[in-house]
Protein backbone atom coordinates (compact mmCIF):
# COMPACT_ATOMS: atom_id res chain seq x y z
CA UNK A 1 0.00 0.00 0.00
CA UNK A 2 0.67 3.53 -1.11
CA UNK A 3 2.01 6.23 1.53
CA UNK A 4 -0.90 8.81 1.80
CA UNK A 5 1.09 11.86 1.95
CA UNK A 6 2.42 10.96 -1.85
CA UNK A 7 -0.79 9.54 -3.77
CA UNK A 8 -3.66 10.70 -1.15
CA UNK A 9 -5.45 7.39 -1.12
CA UNK A 10 -5.04 5.24 1.96
CA UNK A 11 -7.47 2.87 1.21
CA UNK A 12 -7.04 0.15 -1.40
CA UNK A 13 -8.47 0.41 -4.69
CA UNK A 14 -10.25 -2.77 -6.05
CA UNK A 15 -11.38 -3.16 -9.90
CA UNK A 16 -15.11 -3.69 -10.53
CA UNK A 17 -16.47 -7.31 -9.42
CA UNK A 18 -18.46 -7.52 -12.27
CA UNK A 19 -19.69 -11.75 -13.18
CA UNK A 20 -21.74 -10.87 -16.06
CA UNK A 21 -19.41 -8.35 -17.95
CA UNK A 22 -16.83 -11.27 -17.23
CA UNK A 23 -19.35 -13.91 -19.07
CA UNK A 24 -19.52 -11.42 -22.14
CA UNK A 25 -15.60 -10.81 -22.01
CA UNK A 26 -14.98 -14.85 -21.76
CA UNK A 27 -17.19 -15.49 -25.36
CA UNK A 28 -15.04 -12.55 -27.03
CA UNK A 29 -12.01 -13.70 -25.54
CA UNK A 30 -12.70 -17.07 -26.97
CA UNK A 31 -13.83 -15.39 -30.37
CA UNK A 32 -10.36 -13.75 -30.59
CA UNK A 33 -7.83 -17.39 -29.47
CA UNK A 34 -10.56 -19.27 -32.61
CA UNK A 35 -11.28 -21.67 -29.63
CA UNK A 36 -12.56 -24.99 -31.25
CA UNK A 37 -16.17 -26.54 -30.35
CA UNK A 38 -15.45 -28.69 -28.26
CA UNK A 39 -12.98 -26.21 -26.06
CA UNK A 40 -16.06 -24.24 -26.00
CA UNK A 41 -19.11 -26.79 -25.55
CA UNK A 42 -16.39 -27.70 -22.35
CA UNK A 43 -16.21 -24.21 -21.54
CA UNK A 44 -19.83 -23.95 -21.23
CA UNK A 45 -20.80 -26.91 -19.47
CA UNK A 46 -17.88 -26.04 -16.74
CA UNK A 47 -17.17 -22.22 -16.70
CA UNK A 48 -20.64 -20.76 -17.87
CA UNK A 49 -22.22 -22.40 -14.31
CA UNK A 50 -19.73 -20.10 -11.97
CA UNK A 51 -21.06 -17.18 -13.75
CA UNK A 52 -25.12 -17.99 -13.68
CA UNK A 53 -27.26 -17.75 -11.52
CA UNK A 54 -27.34 -20.50 -8.54
CA UNK A 55 -24.95 -21.48 -5.85
CA UNK A 56 -21.75 -21.35 -7.69
CA UNK A 57 -22.27 -17.68 -8.72
CA UNK A 58 -22.71 -16.92 -4.65
CA UNK A 59 -19.81 -18.89 -3.65
CA UNK A 60 -17.62 -17.02 -5.82
CA UNK A 61 -19.32 -13.97 -5.28
CA UNK A 62 -18.21 -14.81 -1.10
CA UNK A 63 -14.92 -15.47 -1.86
CA UNK A 64 -14.23 -12.41 -3.64
CA UNK A 65 -16.35 -10.16 -1.09
CA UNK A 66 -13.99 -12.00 1.92
CA UNK A 67 -11.11 -11.76 0.16
CA UNK A 68 -11.42 -7.70 -0.28
CA UNK A 69 -12.45 -7.65 3.55
CA UNK A 70 -9.17 -9.29 4.62
CA UNK A 71 -7.16 -7.12 2.39
CA UNK A 72 -8.86 -4.11 3.12
CA UNK A 73 -7.37 -4.63 6.39
CA UNK A 74 -3.76 -5.04 5.23
CA UNK A 75 -4.31 -1.71 3.68
CA UNK A 76 -2.31 1.47 4.83
CA UNK A 77 -5.10 3.19 6.83
CA UNK A 78 -5.41 0.09 9.07
CA UNK A 79 -1.61 -0.94 9.28
CA UNK A 80 -0.30 2.99 9.54
CA UNK A 81 -3.04 5.38 10.38
CA UNK A 82 -5.40 3.76 12.35
CA UNK A 83 -2.45 2.03 14.22
CA UNK A 84 -3.88 -1.42 14.80
CA UNK A 85 -1.42 -3.91 15.75
CA UNK A 86 -1.05 -7.80 14.06
CA UNK A 87 -3.19 -9.46 16.44
CA UNK A 88 -5.61 -12.55 15.36
CA UNK A 89 -8.39 -10.90 17.73
CA UNK A 90 -8.53 -7.64 16.05
CA UNK A 91 -8.43 -9.00 12.44
CA UNK A 92 -11.31 -11.49 13.09
CA UNK A 93 -13.24 -9.04 14.57
CA UNK A 94 -12.99 -6.73 12.11
CA UNK A 95 -13.81 -9.24 9.58
CA UNK A 96 -16.16 -10.51 11.25
CA UNK A 97 -17.79 -6.93 11.53
CA UNK A 98 -17.69 -6.49 7.89
CA UNK A 99 -19.52 -10.03 7.00
CA UNK A 100 -22.11 -8.90 9.76
CA UNK A 101 -23.14 -6.20 8.17
CA UNK A 102 -23.29 -7.40 4.57
CA UNK A 103 -25.07 -10.28 6.38
CA UNK A 104 -27.94 -7.62 7.51
CA UNK A 105 -28.13 -6.10 4.43
CA UNK A 106 -28.85 -9.23 3.06
CA UNK A 107 -31.27 -10.19 5.28
CA UNK A 108 -33.21 -6.83 3.87
CA UNK A 109 -34.19 -8.99 0.93
CA UNK A 110 -35.66 -11.73 2.34
CA UNK A 111 -37.62 -13.02 -0.58
CA UNK A 112 -34.88 -13.41 -2.67
CA UNK A 113 -32.92 -16.55 -2.81
CA UNK A 114 -29.93 -15.20 -4.24
CA UNK A 115 -29.71 -13.05 -1.62
CA UNK A 116 -30.34 -15.79 0.51
CA UNK A 117 -27.52 -17.79 -0.80
CA UNK A 118 -25.06 -14.94 -0.82
CA UNK A 119 -25.61 -14.64 2.85
CA UNK A 120 -25.39 -18.19 3.97
CA UNK A 121 -22.42 -18.40 1.40
CA UNK A 122 -20.39 -15.61 3.23
CA UNK A 123 -21.08 -17.11 6.55
CA UNK A 124 -19.49 -20.10 5.41
CA UNK A 125 -16.56 -18.35 3.86
CA UNK A 126 -16.09 -16.06 7.60
CA UNK A 127 -15.81 -20.01 9.16
CA UNK A 128 -13.73 -21.09 6.79
CA UNK A 129 -11.03 -18.14 7.22
CA UNK A 130 -11.14 -18.48 10.88
CA UNK A 131 -10.64 -22.33 10.55
CA UNK A 132 -7.93 -21.57 8.11
CA UNK A 133 -6.45 -19.24 10.80
CA UNK A 134 -6.41 -21.59 13.46
CA UNK A 135 -5.07 -24.75 11.80
CA UNK A 136 -2.12 -22.23 11.30
CA UNK A 137 -1.79 -21.88 15.52
CA UNK A 138 0.93 -24.35 17.21
CA UNK A 139 -0.75 -27.73 18.25
CA UNK A 140 0.07 -26.61 21.94
CA UNK A 141 -1.16 -22.95 21.98
CA UNK A 142 -4.34 -23.66 20.16
CA UNK A 143 -6.57 -24.66 22.89
CA UNK A 144 -5.62 -21.94 24.66
CA UNK A 145 -6.40 -19.48 21.61
CA UNK A 146 -9.52 -21.18 20.73
CA UNK A 147 -10.49 -20.66 24.99
CA UNK A 148 -9.50 -17.37 24.35
CA UNK A 149 -11.30 -16.08 21.03
CA UNK A 150 -14.33 -18.17 22.52
CA UNK A 151 -14.01 -15.94 25.98
CA UNK A 152 -13.53 -12.48 23.84
CA UNK A 153 -16.71 -13.12 21.59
Amino acid sequence: MNHPEYFGQPKPVFLAFDLDAAMRNMHIHQDIMQTGKLRRMFSYFTDTKTFERGQKRSYLQAQQLMARALLYMDSWEFVNSIDLEEDFHIQNSIANMHIWLLYQRLRDFSENKFAYQLKEELIDQFNAMVNREMDDVDVLRRFKKIEELDNYL
